[in-house]
């Protein structure tokens, strides 16, 4: 298992005005993002068939190594140039302390039972469930992407030249 860096706001409950990310634990992550991914496919696709040595495999495309949220949170502080703190909190506090920060404009407004399952994911983490590590990624870009910092310097949710591209802040949840 590992988890999409696309995915690093929700992932760590970040919002481009974030000074404290609270967290129950941490634990090592192998974050890819779906360009990585998409891209390691097409390089897979393109191998000549007899010479590849995965035909009729399943092939685990991660990363080839591991990231905390502690560094991925001084990844998002140098991306933002901005100082954000890590409280490390209680697993009763967790879905309480975040259920409040949600309820703000603007942040989501998730339910403590959101949270709470939330949490079982971040105690896999910390545990090493989200640590699967493989080669085959790098093997295939030819090349070390930087992972998470050169992603991050584009995705801080703030206003960046349009020539260095970047991520721009949205919510991702339906209103219903």
């Amino acid at each position: 298992m590992g988890l999409y860096t696309n995915a690093f706001p929700f992932s760590i409950s970040w919002y481009p005005d974030t000074t404290t990310i609270y967290l129950p634990g941490d634990g090592p992550v192998a974050l890819n993002s779906r360009d990585e991914l998409g891209e390691a496919t097409a390089k897979m696709m393109l191998r000549d068939p007899r010479t590849f040595s995965f035909q009729n495999d399943i092939v685990l495309l991660t990363a080839s190594r591991t990231y905390t949220f502690t560094v991925l949170v001084h990844a998002i502080c140098q991306a933002t140039r901005e100082e954000i703190q890590i409280e490390t909190v209680s697993q009763e506090e967790f879905p309480h302390i975040l259920t409040a920060k949600d309820a703000k404009d603007g942040k989501g407004k998730k339910l403590e039972q959101f949270r709470a399952a939330w949490l079982v994911l971040l105690n896999a983490i910390t545990q090493g469930e989200a640590q699967t590590v493989d080669p085959l990624m790098r093997e295939l870009w030819e090349e070390n992407h930087g992972m998470p910092f050169s992603m991050l310097c584009g995705w801080s949710g703030r206003e960046r030249p349009p020539t260095t591209g970047g991520y721009t802040w949205h919510q991702n949840y339906t209103r219903c």
